[in-house]
């Protein structure tokens, strides 16, 4: 079996699901760097950070490591693209999958050196965002060349891609796919409840959700907005709420587990999100949540944004407004409080769409071939 690598800033977060989904179904010896832009950490095995000396308390908060690591590794200078590379050749990589374009963008050169095989994920903030376009210019100019594949799960991606030097040859379309688990949804449509997941974001504009909400409840009272999520548009949001006097009707969850969101999902009628491009560029890639919602048999009320139409079809599978439309999305909305047949057959529409189209098993083999043909490509 192959031994891979799956690179990440961060251990998986509950708005990371696709990186979960890599390291459970993907075939092969995985081992999972995480932790900075040159990795620290290599699952729960070790962390690679060496230091000469036990750190003070301070150094522990700052370096972000519990003290049972610092007392068990091995006191030396610290050089983490050492550190790194020792570890990728005690681990025999034969390649390496960066997740997100800014991770590699900052290991390429260590996998250059090593002669190990590159392929690059890219989902969305790390191809649209402006200022991580400039801080990276030459280095994604330079990886690009260097990597075997570069994976988008938009094709809004592609253009961009292209403008850094990128063979579009070498550029594989890879929405990102839902757990197979949404498929066994049934929602009841017997309630007036939508419910959006989200992380309160520029690009996400949930206060454009629950200003289209509000429109909706002038002439639909009874109905509700659980909204599921985390960030720092979130105090923001709830001051809106309290503004409008709808606390009552609109439910923040946090973030949660997701057996209780996929609970709220059987009791909602329809997924609803407003992205937007953001000021600083940051857009959208193929949104999980609203795969997931599809999967689940939901309509979805959204945006003409980036990745979004490839993957709902307007009035077949849901509704579609133009970005910054809050009175067109409330109309939709309304529409379908008023017509629960239509929410029905656009949720089983969607269901069978996503099913069809962009089902996990699909997503998983692509990226398999991927890997396992730039291992082929470097040892022929």
């Amino acid at each position: 079996m192959s031994n891979i690598a799956i690179l990440s800033p961060n251990k998986t977060a509950i708005s990371e699901t696709f990186i979960k989904n890599h390291k459970e179904k993907l075939r092969g010896n995985i081992s999972y760097f995480y932790g900075g832009a040159i990795p620290n950490f290599v699952g729960d095995e070790y962390a690679l950070i060496n230091f000469e000396k036990k750190p003070s308390f301070i150094d522990r908060l700052k370096r972000m490591l519990p003290a049972f690591i610092y007392d068990r590794v091995p006191k030396s200078e610290y050089d983490p693209k050492e550190f790194f590379a020792n570890a990728l050749k005690e681990k025999k990589i034969e390649v390496v999958l960066a997740e997100f374009g800014t991770t590699a963008a900052e290991i390429y050169p260590i996998c250059q050196q090593l002669n190990i095989p590159l392929v690059i994920f890219f989902f969305g903030f790390d191809v649209f965002m402006t200022n991580v376009q400039e801080f990276h210019k030459q280095n994604y100019k330079n990886m690009l060349q260097y990597a075997s594949s570069s994976l988008v799960v938009s094709k809004s991606m592609i253009p961009v891609l292209k403008k850094f030097g990128a063979d579009e040859n070498k550029i594989i379309y890879n929405p990102a796919s839902a757990h197979e688990d949404f498929f066994k949804l049934k929602p009841t449509f017997e309630q007036n409840n939508f419910i959006s997941i989200t992380r309160f974001v520029d690009k996400k504009a949930p206060y454009y959700t629950i200003l289209a909400f509000a429109e909706v409840l002038k002439q639909m009272p009874n109905a509700k907005l659980n909204i599921i999520g985390d960030g720092f548009l979130k105090e923001t949001c709830e001051n809106l709420v309290n503004y409008l006097e709808i606390q009552d009707k609109v439910i923040f969850h946090g973030a949660v587990e997701k057996d209780t969101y996929m609970n709220l999902m059987e009791n909602s009628i329809a997924y609803v999100q407003h992205s937007i491009q953001a000021l600083s560029g940051d857009s959208e890639g193929t949104p999980v949540a609203i795969m997931e919602a599809q999967s689940a048999g939901l309509p979805v009320i959204s945006t003409y944004h980036s990745g979004i139409p490839e993957i709902v079809i307007h009035e077949k599978t849901g509704f579609l407004t133009e970005e910054h439309n809050v009175k067109q999305m409330a109309h939709y909305l309304i529409e379908i409080l008023k017509d629960k047949e239509k929410a029905k057959k656009m949720g089983e529409a969607g269901r069978v769409r996503i099913k069809e189209n962009f089902s996990n098993e699909k997503h998983i083999d692509i990226l398999q071939t991927v890997l396992e043909q730039a291992i082929k490509q470097k040892n022929s």
